[in-house]
C-alpha cells in the first residue's frame, strides 16, 4: 500500500513538509484524492484478510472432515460427537466471519455507522477488534476533517487538527492537513493585506474610481465620487448612472457603453454630469470592461476647471484680438457680452459703464431687459463687489483702481444661475478688464481726435470767413480807391503814374495770394458744390496732371468725410509735385458696402515714410478721427500709393 501512488503522494507530502518546501505540497483536491486512495487500499487489505480467513476455515473444515472419516470406523459415537462438534464449529465460524466481512465491506465503502458485535477470544475476535478500532479511528479522523472544513467556512484559519491524538499514517495525514491549512491561512492573509492596501488607494484617490455593471448601475464608488458629484454613496449605487449624466450627453454615453459591451477599451472620453446642487461638471473617463464578469472598471478625472480655464482663455484671446485689430469699441463690448454669455451658458449678458452722474450706460449687450439686472448693476455700483439679485448676477470692472463699470448676466429661464456664478464672473471680468480699458481708451482717443479735427476745421472755416469778410473786402476797397486815384493822375508826372500802377499790381498779387490761402484753409467750393467738384478743382490747379475716376453718390456725404478726403487728396497732389517728381497722378474714389475708398497713386520716385513727416501723420489722424484707416505703400523707385477707407452712413452710400 505504501508503494501505491496514494502512498507515494503521502510520503512526498511528508517529505515536503519536513523540508519546508510548500511549493511541492499538493492541492486540497489532490490531498483528498490521495486519502481516498489510501482508504481504498485499506479496503483491499480487508478483502484479502476476509479471503484468507475463509480459505483457512475451509482448510480446517476439510481437515476435520478427513479426521472424521478416518475415525469413522472407531466408533459411531465418536463420529456423531465429531459430527456435532464439526457442525457447531462450522456455525460458530461462519457467523463471525460473515459479520467481519460485511463490516470490512461497509468500512471500505465509507460507511462508518456499521458495528461489528462479535467479541470472541479467537483469531476472528481479534480481527473484529481490529476492525472496531479502525472504525473508531476513521470516525475520529473524519470528525477532524469536518471540524477543519467548518473552521475554513467560518474563516477561522488558525484552527489546527489534534495530531497528538493519532499515530502513524493518521498523524501524518493530519499533519499534512495542518500544513495545508497554515499555507492557506498565510495566502489568505496576504490576500487580505493586498485588499486592504487596494481599498486604501481606492478610498484615498483624488480621482474618481468606480466599478460599474453592464446593467447600468454602479457597483462600487470611492469617496471622490461623493465629493465631486455631491451625492451620498447609497444614492449613486441605487440609481442608474445615466440619471446623473447631463441629458444632452446621454446619447453619447449610450454609444460608449455599447462599445464597452463589445470588449473595447475607452480612454479620455469626456461628458458632463449634473451635481447634487444642479451645477454641471466635466469628467474625463478611462474604462476597461471585463465581459465575463459583466463589469466595467473605470477611472475619471474632474476636468471642469481646466475646460473652464481653456474657455476663459479662448474668450480672452477673442476679445484681445478684436482690440488689437482696432475694431470699434461698441463691437468689442458686444463681443465681451457674447463671450460672457457663452462662458456662463446664458444668452443674457451686458457690459455697462458708470457715468459721473451715477447712471449706467450699456456699451455692449446680449441682454434682455430685466429689472433684476438693473438692480444688480446698482448693487455693484454701491458695493464694488460681485452680487446676486434674483436671477441676475453682476461683477465690477475695475480699471486703474477705479470702478469703471460692470458685467451683468441673467438666467434665461425661471431657474436661478448656478452657485459660484458670482466668483466665475468676477474672475473672468478681472481677466478682461485690461482689454475693456484698452477698448475704452481707444474710444476716448478716437473721440478726442475727432474733437481736435473738428475744432481745427471750425477754426479753418472761421479764419476763411474772417479773411473773406474782412481782409479780402478791405483789399478790394483799396483796389477801387487806387483805380480812382489813377484816373485822377492824367496831368501828373509819369513817375507817379508808374508808382501807382506798381502799387495796383502789388494789391492784385496780394489779393490772389490771399485767395489761395483762403482756399487752402477751407475751400469754399467744397462747402458749396460737394466732394466731386472740389476734387475736380484740385485736379485743375495741380502742377502735375491728374486723372480722376470718381464714382460718388448723388447725395452729399457727411462734411467730416468730405473734408478728410479733400485734404488727403490735396496733400498727396502737393507731395507729388514737390517731392515725388511724378509725371501723372491717378485719383479713384468710389463707395461700396458703407465704405468710401479713395486711392491716390503716382509714378514718382517713391520711398515715402508715413512716420517721417508731419504731413502723412496729420492725414492719418484726420482719417482715423472719422473711424477710417489710411494705408501708404511707397517702395523706392515704384511710386507712391495711398489708400484711405472711411465709413459712410448707409443712407449717404445709397
Amino acid at each position: 500500500m505504501l508503494l501505491q501512488p496514494a502512498g507515494r503522494t503521502v510520503r512526498a507530502t511528508r517529505e515536503a513538509l519536513v523540508a519546508g518546501d510548500t511549493a511541492k505540497l499538493p492541492s486540497l483536491e489532490r490531498w483528498l484524492e490521495a486519502s481516498t486512495g489510501r482508504l481504498t487500499a485499506l479496503r483491499a487489505i480487508a478483502d484479502t484478510a476476509e479471503d484468507e480467513l475463509a480459505t483457512a476455515a475451509d482448510r480446517d473444515l476439510r481437515a476435520v472432515k478427513g479426521r472424521g472419516e478416518r475415525e469413522l470406523g472407531l466408533s459411531v459415537v465418536v463420529l456423531l460427537a465429531v459430527t456435532v462438534l464439526a457442525l457447531d464449529l462450522r456455525r460458530s465460524i461462519n457467523r463471525p466471519l460473515t459479520e467481519v466481512s460485511e463490516g470490512a465491506k461497509a468500512l471500505a465503502d465509507g460507511d462508518l455507522s456499521y458495528d461489528i458485535r462479535y467479541t470472541g477470544r479467537d483469531e476472528i475476535g481479534d480481527v473484529a477488534d481490529t476492525f472496531r478500532e479502525l472504525h473508531v479511528t476513521s470516525e475520529r479522523f473524519a470528525a477532524e476533517i469536518r471540524t477543519m472544513n467548518t473552521a475554513i467556512d467560518d474563516n477561522r484559519l488558525g484552527h489546527r487538527a489534534d495530531v497528538a491524538a493519532f499515530g502513524g499514517t493518521w498523524a501524518q495525514l493530519l499533519l499534512g492537513m495542518n500544513s495545508t491549512m497554515a499555507s492557506f491561512a498565510a495566502a489568505h492573509g496576504r490576500r487580505h493585506k493586498a485588499e486592504q492596501e487596494l481599498a486604501s488607494i481606492f478610498n484615498l484617490s483624488l480621482d474618481l474610481l468606480c466599478i460599474s455593471g453592464l446593467d447600468g448601475y454602479f457597483k462600487r464608488v470611492n469617496p471622490a465620487f461623493e465629493r465631486t458629484l455631491g451625492y451620498p454613496g447609497s444614492t449613486l449605487l441605487s440609481r442608474p448612472y445615466l440619471d446623473f449624466v447631463h441629458e444632452e450627453d446621454r446619447d453619447r454615453v449610450r454609444a460608449i457603453l455599447d462599445r464597452l459591451a463589445t470588449g473595447a477599451e475607452v480612454a479620455e472620453f469626456e461628458n458632463r454630469y449634473v451635481r447634487g446642487d444642479g451645477t454641471e461638471c466635466w469628467l474625463q473617463w478611462s474604462c476597461r470592461p471585463v465581459i465575463e464578469e459583466g463589469l466595467i472598471y473605470a477611472a475619471a478625472r474632474d476636468v471642469t476647471e481646466s475646460r473652464r480655464a481653456a474657455r476663459e482663455q479662448a474668450a480672452l484671446r477673442s476679445v484681445a484680438t478684436l482690440v488689437a485689430r482696432g475694431v470699434p469699441p461698441h463691437e468689442v463690448f458686444t463681443a465681451v457680452a457674447h463671450e460672457v454669455g457663452l462662458l456662463l451658458s446664458t444668452s443674457s449678458a451686458a457690459v455697462l459703464r458708470y457715468e459721473a452722474d451715477g447712471a449706467a450706460t450699456v456699451l455692449g449687450s446680449a441682454l434682455t431687459a430685466a429689472t433684476e439686472a438693473q438692480e444688480a448693476a446698482r448693487a455693484v455700483a454701491a458695493t464694488g463687489r460681485a452680487v446676486r439679485v434674483g436671477r441676475s448676477v453682476g461683477a465690477p470692472i475695475v480699471v486703474d483702481d477705479r470702478l469703471w463699470g460692470a458685467v451683468v448676466v441673467s438666467a434665461p429661464h425661471t431657474e436661478p444661475l448656478p452657485r459660484g456664478t458670482e466668483s466665475r464672473l468676477a474672475d473672468f471680468t478681472e481677466l478682461i478688464a485690461t482689454a475693456i480699458a484698452n477698448a475704452d481708451s481707444r474710444a476716448q482717443l478716437a473721440a478726442s481726435r475727432a474733437r481736435v479735427v473738428a475744432a481745427g476745421d471750425a477754426s479753418r472755416r472761421r479764419i476763411e470767413r474772417d479773411l473773406h469778410d474782412g481782409v479780402q473786402q478791405r483789399l478790394v476797397s483799396l483796389q477801387l480807391d487806387l483805380r480812382t486815384a489813377e484816373s485822377m493822375t492824367a496831368d501828373q508826372p509819369a513817375e507817379l503814374v508808374e508808382q501807382l500802377a506798381h502799387i495796383g499790381k502789388g494789391l492784385d498779387d496780394t489779393f490772389e495770394d490771399l485767395l489761395q490761402i483762403s482756399r487752402g484753409i477751407h475751400p469754399a467750393i467744397l462747402s458749396k458744390g460737394g466732394l466731386g467738384p472740389a476734387l475736380r478743382a484740385l485736379a485743375r490747379r495741380s502742377a502735375v496732371p491728374v486723372e480722376l475716376d470718381l464714382e460718388l453718390p448723388g447725395a452729399r456725404l457727411p462734411e467730416r468725410i468730405e473734408v478728410a478726403v479733400y485734404y488727403v487728396t490735396s496733400e498727396c497732389l502737393t507731395n507729388a509735385a514737390k517731392h515725388a517728381r511724378a509725371t501723372v497722378v491717378e485719383v479713384r474714389a468710389r463707395v461700396y458696402e458703407d465704405v468710401l475708398e479713395v486711392v491716390i497713386g503716382d509714378d514718382g520716385v517713391g520711398g515715402a515714410e508715413p512716420g517721417g513727416g508731419s504731413g502723412l501723420i496729420g492725414l492719418t489722424d484726420r482719417v482715423e478721427a472719422t473711424g477710417g484707416r489710411l494705408t501708404v505703400r511707397s517702395p523706392p523707385g515704384r511710386g507712391t500709393t495711398l489708400i484711405a477707407r472711411l465709413p459712410v452712413p448707409r443712407s449717404a452710400a445709397e
